[in-house]
């Protein structure tokens, strides 16, 4: 499979990769896909951290009394200790790179402050890391049939649970898991 175009603000899906593999089972979001390379977001992975856990370590004062407990997500193996917020609601935040005319991906203190403050976006999906490619590596990567290419679906991204994203971003495409073949190649 040949990718002529941006693949910029869709999900690739993982298939045929091992268990062991930091991309098994994951559902990307493609924040960025140019000549120079990619860059996404893993929607499906959980840290194990709370974004209090954040405020923490940020030294970000909470202004409300209770925080609801949102997790962190483990956005990729690159740069872990990085963190960036998948949103929609554009606001003026320092960094923000629009991914599309509804999402953005801001990776600013600001926008920790404003989600302490109740005043950030009201949807909002908070990683740890990203995932990156080389120019040309994620093509060659789809081209070994690493990867599906679905459209992005914002209900898979913000309200789905966890458990289920990569089943949904799957039947997006209009078949099921149990359909994939586990062996990569072409006929």
């Amino acid at each position: 499979m040949i990718v002529e175009s941006s693949l910029r603000n869709h999900f690739i899906v993982a298939i045929n990769s091992d268990s062991g593999s930091p991309f098994h089972n994951a559902v990307v979001y493609v924040c960025e896909h140019n000549e120079q390379g990619s860059m996404g977001l893993v929607i499906n992975r959980l840290s194990g951290l709370q974004l209090t856990d954040i405020f923490s370590s940020l030294e970000i004062k909470v202004s409300e009394s209770q925080v609801p407990s949102t997790p962190v997500f483990a956005g990729g193996p690159v740069k872990e200790n990085v963190g960036f917020v998948l949103h929609r609601d554009h606001g003026d935040w320092e960094s923000s790179v629009f991914t599309s005319t509804d999402l953005a991906v801001t990776a600013s203190k600001d926008i920790m402050q404003a989600l302490a403050d109740a005043q950030g976006p009201t949807k909002a999906l908070i990683t740890l890391g990203f995932s990156g490619w080389d120019a040309g590596q994620l093509e060659a990567e789809i081209a070994k049939d690493y990867w599906l290419i679905s459209p992005v679906d914002e209900s898979i991204i913000f309200d789905m649970p966890v458990g289920k994203r990569w089943h949904a971003a799957i039947e997006s495409l209009g078949f099921t898991p149990n359909q994939l073949s586990p062996f990569g190649g072409h006929a």
